[in-house]
């Protein structure tokens, strides 16, 4: 006996119901129930990479956008100190650090030039500074030049700031090393 509203069979003498076996999508759709789980479990390590390097590049895109602010800021006050400083260099490095506090000072390196002709003071000094967190302060590694102001006498001559930022790229476990660098010349005023 066949039930037209269902589709089905039922045994006549049991009462069991016997239902017909699935066609086109029911029969993919029972084999197939756990692919797309598993094709996101293989997939998924990879979107993660993707994710996370493009975190890692944000924050590192984000120290350099930093960098080159703070040494820009750096540069401009060293230019216009003049004869108000005895140590235009700790100076320079104290303005930085105003800007950029979350950049990680020990891994930073100043290079400040004061001019770059000869003046009555002698021959242009140039300044390759390491510090550590405790500079600004005048700790030991502190950047410093007192006494060289003098060559900040000269209007119209460049005070340059460089400074470099050594970096490392940390995404599951690769750490890939990474150097910034900004350079900022302003004329003495």
């Amino acid at each position: 006996m066949m039930d037209v509203d269902r589709g089905s069979e039922t045994a006549a003498s049991s009462g069991v119901r016997v239902e017909p076996r699935p066609s086109g999508k029911q029969a993919r759709a029972r084999g197939e129930r756990g692919q797309a789980l598993i094709e996101f479990a293989f997939l998924l390590p990879f979107l993660l990479t993707i994710v996370f390097g493009v975190i890692t590049f944000g924050i590192t895109l984000n120290n350099y956008v930093i960098l080159i602010s703070a040494t820009n800021s750096a540069a401009q006050y060293l230019s216009t100190l003049r004869s108000v400083t005895t140590n235009p260099c700790l100076d320079a490095a104290t303005a930085f650090y105003q800007v950029a506090p979350s950049l990680t000072a020990s891994n930073l390196t100043f290079t400040i030039k004061l001019s770059n002709t000869e003046s009555s003071a002698g021959p242009p000094p140039t300044y390759t500074m390491f510090t550590a967190a405790s500079s600004v302060q005048g700790g030991s590694s502190s950047p410093s030049c007192p006494g060289d102001q003098n060559y900040l006498n000269q209007p119209g001559y460049p005070a340059q700031v460089t400074v470099s930022y050594e970096c490392s790229l940390k995404t599951f476990g690769l750490n890939i090393p990474c150097n910034l660098t900004s350079s900022a010349t302003y004329a003495v005023e």
